[in-house]
């Protein structure tokens, strides 16, 4: 058995991704493939196109063998958590031993360099930061800058998503001494944030989720998998809408108006003074759109901003994530599997600490912390239905209590 990891969104599961994995498997000779994906909401703090058992069921259909859920707690943090968070939930299972992933640049030399870098952070580099954070610079940008000061020829390595994401998973492979093997495949096609389909190419799935909220059961053959738009179809007709960020607004209205300067200032995310600025905007914004635009900055980016929101939302405070951070061990919420899956499973389970989790109504960790970190997967999934009931879903069952993994 030889087992690939993969850390992902698949929001929705394109042909870019399909193209990822199977040339992950050729690269790496796998026998089988484990995916660890963002549940509900994604990294960027926006709710995903569809819910976490239709995009598990999208992975399973096209070739990943075994879809396990990234707690939400890190799922919807910032780059460095959500990738530290996939790579201990790989390394933990025991059975992986390749991690593959998606980078603008295609070396895995340079994302190498810039992970040993940022691992040891010497003196120089944490002064120039410090530096320019304090000119009012987003965190991003100003780590951006410092590397490029100090080594030249690593410019521009972190100006883009899927190598920022590749330097974190290095980075936290050599925090925890994994032993796994990295493999890069070069990205293809549109960038990240292109809004607009690539009829020659991979588009990105921003301008496909973009396309399905306008069109809502358009044709994406040319950019979707069949089995991934059978099942976008069979979700949008039962929940009758795919749901969106702006739907959020209502809700932030609510929360914030009625939160103390000091409960919001114990939100993760939530930065010195940033409290005040939400209090402003939100009497003077009348919808997702202005409001957003009202508080994002050059020193609070808006995938910042989207996810400090969905935070305040469920509740989630600066201390809980510390602690989380600290756990030993997390747990594997099991969201599909086939047969190749149901191999993998029994073989972890034989011989990992990580507890398995197919029926959140009869297995829990036995961690007071983990039990609280698998509380807001469920709390995000309550939200998530919430969203979608908005926009004419009848469905109000707790979703986690009654969905089983789905089986390919």
């Amino acid at each position: 058995m030889k087992v690939l990891g993969i850390i992902a969104e698949y929001n929705p599961f394109h042909n870019g991704h399909l193209y990822h994995l199977n040339e992950s498997k050729r690269l790496t000779g796998a026998t089988h493939a484990i995916a660890v994906m963002s549940g509900n909401f994604v990294q960027r703090g926006e709710p995903a196109i569809a819910d976490k058992w239709t995009r598990a069921a999208m992975a399973i259909e096209n070739g990943v063998d075994l879809v396990l859920e990234m707690p939400f707690v890190f799922a919807s943090s910032s780059a460095e958590y959500f990738g530290e968070a996939g790579i201990s939930l790989l390394d933990s299972l025991g059975v992986v031993d390749y991690v593959s992933y998606g980078s603008e640049t295609g070396s895995d030399v340079q994302i190498e360099k810039v992970a040993d870098f940022l691992a040891k952070e010497n003196d120089d580099f944490k002064h120039l930061l410090k530096e320019s954070l304090s000119e009012g610079k987003s965190f991003p940008l100003a780590r951006e800058e410092a590397i490029t000061l100090l080594r030249p020829e690593l410019k521009g390595i972190l100006h883009h998503s899927n190598n920022i994401l590749a330097v974190e998973y290095r980075k936290a492979a050599k925090k925890i001494g994994s032993q796994i093997d990295f493999v890069s495949v070069k990205r293809s096609g549109s960038s990240y944030n292109e809004p607009h389909l690539n009829e020659k190419s991979f588009s990105s799935a921003t301008s496909i989720r973009k396309k399905l909220h306008e069109e809502g059961n358009v044709n994406l053959i040319s950019q979707l998998p069949t089995k991934s738009i059978e099942l976008l179809n069979d979700f949008k007709s039962i929940n009758k809408s795919y749901p969106r960020k702006e739907d959020l607004f209502a809700y932030l209205q609510y929360k914030i108006k009625m939160s103390e300067n000091k409960e919001l200032r114990e939100v993760e995310g939530m930065r010195e003074g940033l409290e005040n600025v939400l209090k402003a905007a939100i009497y003077s914004s009348h919808d997702y759109g202005s409001f957003i635009e009202k508080v994002e900055s050059k020193r609070y980016p808006r995938s910042s901003i989207q996810r400090l929101f969905l935070h305040l939302l469920l509740n989630f405070k600066k201390m809980e994530l510390k602690e989380f951070r600290n756990c030993s061990n997390y747990y594997g919420r099991v969201l599909g599997f086939n047969e190749n899956g149901r191999e993998l499973l029994k073989t972890v389970k034989k011989i990992s600490e990580t507890k398995i989790i197919t029926n959140i109504n009869r297995q829990f960790p036995k961690d007071e912390l983990l039990t609280r970190m698998l509380s807001y997967d469920i709390k995000a999934t309550d939200f998530y239905m919430l969203l979608l009931c908005l926009n004419g879903c009848k469905n109000s069952e707790s979703q986690d209590k009654i969905r089983m993994p789905y089986i390919g």
